[in-house]
């Protein structure tokens, strides 16, 4: 009867441990919060896990707050075969304070089943502009997302494409703390109204992690100077025609293929680089300051700009020949300044 009764408990304990350990991967919704969450780790012992989001709740109505205010409404038209807006509205003219709806606070912790789990990372494309259907086939709302983001400290990993094309998002605000050290492939590529990114002091932003946003100006609290790589396309046709972007990072290696082409920005100003990659300003056409201490231009890195306006730290005299001098160099690419006929050389 003991050799059962033991036989019993270890089958009970592998039992339990079998069950505990099948949590890891489920997923969960929070109706607060309005997200969606997978559970990373989870220890039944002390009752503590990780999380991370992984998109918007999925229950009607509660979803239906992210399609708010000017929504576009879809329906299936037979006749072409596809979803057609039927009520285009125009964007939601922000002012003031957002509504609280219109605020998305990730939080830093949520209990499910006497778990608090610590929510520690944004998932791929989680919060990331789509369309839901809630009632069948034939009806679909376009969830716009949030105006205002605000990323708890515990986050210490953000996706692919996280918050991408969110049309209506205007800042993005990290905690303090925050220990992000990377922003990922088109984190948010395409969020054309997406102004501030605060309280983040980023190594790497990777490929196209800011293409296409248009009004972006960032303030001193989005940090450059631990910056040591800027991907391809990672601010290509961004900021605002009137903003000065600051490079003044002492660590950054690489700008990398088509970083800025066809950049917006009135200025960009880069305390130092060592390699300038493949079409990297390409179409840029105002102001770039460079520093000295370049070793690589590769090809067509200034392709069709006029480089009366790129100088090594100081803009040179008008009076003044256009003379580019980088005592550093060891490659040259060729076309590097093709379609530009006011450098007179460059050594």
């Amino acid at each position: 009867m003991k050799h059962l009764r033991l036989l019993a408990s270890v089958f009970a304990l592998a039992l339990a441990t079998i069950v505990a350990n099948a949590a890891v991967g489920d997923t969960f919704e929070d109706e607060t919060t309005l997200l969606e969450y997978q559970i990373v780790t989870e220890n039944q012992n002390d009752k503590t896990g990780t999380i991370k989001v992984i998109g918007y709740i999925r229950s009607y109505p509660l979803a239906y707050k992210w399609a708010w205010a000017k929504q576009s409404i879809y329906v299936y038209d037979d006749q072409f075969g596809d979803y057609c807006d039927i009520y285009p509205k125009e964007l939601y003219p922000y002012e003031g304070d957002y509504p609280e709806w219109a605020v998305l606070t990730i939080p830093e912790t949520i209990t499910k089943n006497n778990i608090t789990y610590t929510v520690t990372e944004i998932g791929d494309k989680a919060l990331a502009r789509e369309f839901a259907n809630d009632r069948g086939d034939n009806f679909l709302f376009q969830i716009n997302g949030p105006v205002k983001i605000i990323i708890p400290k515990t986050i210490n990993k953000i996706g692919t494409g996280a918050f991408k094309y969110l049309v209506k998002l205007t800042s993005v605000e990290f905690s303090e703390q925050t220990n992000i050290e990377e922003i990922p492939e088109e984190c948010f590529m395409q969020c054309s109204h997406l102004v501030t990114v605060k309280n983040i002091s980023p190594i790497r932003i990777k490929r196209s992690a800011f293409n296409a946003c248009s009004a972006l100006q960032l303030d001193e609290s989005f940090g450059t100077q631990n910056l040591t790589h800027i991907g391809p396309l990672a601010f290509c046709s961004a900021f605002v025609n009137n903003y000065s972007f600051y490079i003044n990072s002492d660590n950054l290696i690489d700008i990398d293929t088509m970083a800025f082409e066809r950049n917006h920005s009135k200025e960009i100003h880069v305390k130092h680089v060592s390699n300038i990659r493949y079409k990297a300003f390409a179409g840029y056409a105002n102001k770039v300051f460079l520093p000295y201490e370049i070793d690589t231009i590769e090809t067509s890195a200034f392709r069709a700009i006029p480089l009366s306006t790129v100088s090594p730290s100081i803009k040179l005299p008008d009076d003044e020949e256009n003379i580019l001098h980088f005592p550093n160099l060891k490659f040259f690419g060729s076309s590097v300044f093709y379609d530009n006929n006011k450098i007179s050389s460059v050594f």
